[in-house]
Order: structure tokens, then C-alpha cells, then sequence
């Protein structure tokens, strides 16, 4: 959409997913199980400025945006989960050609565990002796039913440079996340489960390059739909 000198790219959608856990013959470590999640999302990115070429002091993208999620998973015993987040982004892009972007944003999420991470109770891995007198049990799958989702907030800060067919996109990125679902192993107890760790920080470089033909061009918009993060 086209307002003047400020043109906006608007997109929305809503995604719906079922997962359906249901064993059958001796498959008895993976209990009767099911997780429906369900998310919402709305996205604009406002446009302005010219190239330096043109005389301008470079385009600039705005990028607002926010996603909805809802899980609802039940297992053994009525154990049920419902949980709920909106997860909000914002970023920054400028660019002084076709060719280089610098961008830096953040955004949220939501991360609900999966079906095994929840319910799973099979063998994990078959016990071993390291020596006549050390041996370890079978290690075992604990379901837990309790286990929250994880949140996380992040940073990210880059550029990214194309030519022709070749996109180059390096960045940096700082995430907190709280409720980190981690896995917990007991070598001794023979056990293993999912588990929340109240706070984690992850943080590291990501760089990429593509190469893409010229049939399909690479698009100038930096934000991609909130479909996915990261």
C-alpha cells in the first residue's frame, strides 16, 4: 500500500497444528497423548527515504509486529497443559542501496514443549559397565506433565549484502529465555526428563550465504512473516 512518500507492506495469517500421540502393539513407552496449539499473527513494515545514489540519505524500514499462541496438550491421568502468549517484535533496517541492508530488532516467543518432552516414559538408552566393578542401570524416561513452556527475548543485530544470484546475511544475536526447557540426565538413578530452567542466555553469530536464480529474486523487505522465529 502506497500513502505518499510512506509505503506499507502489511501481512496477517493464523496457523492451527494437532499432534496426535496413539500407540499401538508394544509400544508402550509412548502413552495416549495430544497437544493442539493455535497462533495469530500481524505484521507491517513502513518504507521511506531514497537511495544515496538518488540523493537521499538511504531507505528506512519499520518493522511492527506481534503473534499469538495457545497450546492446549493433554496425556495419562488428565494431565493437562493450556498455556497462552502474544509475543511482540520490532526492527530497524536501513539501506543506502539495492544491495546492503543493516538491520538490528527484537522480538519474543513462545516455545511449547513437544509430546515426548511432556509424556514420554519409554527406555532412554540400555544401562553399561565401564569396568568389572561400575555398572549403570537402564535409563528410563520421567514424564512431566508440568513442564512450561519457554519464553524467550532476543536481540539481533546485522547486514545483509546480495548480488546477482548471492545473498550474503551475517548477524549477532543475545537471547534470554525464561522457563528454558533443558534435559536432565541421571546416570546413576537411571532417569531422564524434561525439565525448566528458570533462566538461560544464548547468544553466538549466525551467518549464511544463499545462492538463489535469477527467476526468483530476493526480496528488498527484511521482515519475514511471524510464522516463524528465526
Amino acid at each position: 500500500m502506497n500513502h505518499g512518500w510512506l509505503t506499507q507492506t502489511l501481512v496477517f495469517g493464523a496457523e492451527l497444528e494437532q499432534a496426535r500421540q496413539r500407540p499401538e502393539g508394544d509400544a508402550n513407552g509412548f502413552p495416549n497423548a495430544d497437544i493442539d496449539t493455535q497462533a495469530a499473527y500481524l505484521d507491517t513494515t513502513l518504507t521511506a527515504g531514497r537511495y544515496l545514489a538518488d540523493g537521499g540519505v538511504g531507505q528506512f524500514d519499520v518493522c511492527l509486529g506481534a503473534r499469538y499462541d495457545r497450546y492446549d496438550a493433554s496425556g495419562q491421568n488428565d494431565a493437562d497443559s493450556v498455556h497462552d502468549q502474544v509475543s511482540p517484535r520490532f526492527r530497524l533496517a536501513w539501506r543506502p542501496d539495492d544491495a546492503l541492508m543493516l538491520f538490528s530488532g527484537y522480538a519474543e516467543a513462545l516455545r511449547a514443549p513437544s509430546l515426548s518432552e511432556l509424556y514420554a516414559n519409554e527406555r532412554h538408552f540400555a544401562g553399561f559397565c565401564a569396568g568389572p566393578f561400575f555398572c549403570t542401570p537402564d535409563n528410563y524416561w520421567i514424564p512431566n506433565p508440568s513442564l512450561s513452556p519457554e519464553s524467550s527475548h532476543t536481540w539481533e543485530s546485522g547486514a545483509v549484502w546480495h548480488q546477482g544470484d548471492w545473498q550474503l546475511r551475517a548477524s549477532y544475536f543475545d537471547t534470554r529465555a525464561d522457563d528454558f526447557i533443558d534435559t536432565q540426565v541421571d546416570i546413576m538413578a537411571g532417569t531422564t526428563q524434561a525439565v525448566n530452567v528458570q533462566r538461560a542466555q544464548l547468544w553466538g553469530y549466525d551467518a549464511r550465504v544463499t545462492w538463489q536464480p535469477t527467476p526468483f529474486p530476493f526480496p528488498n523487505k527484511l521482515c519475514r512473516p511471524l510464522g516463524s522465529f528465526r
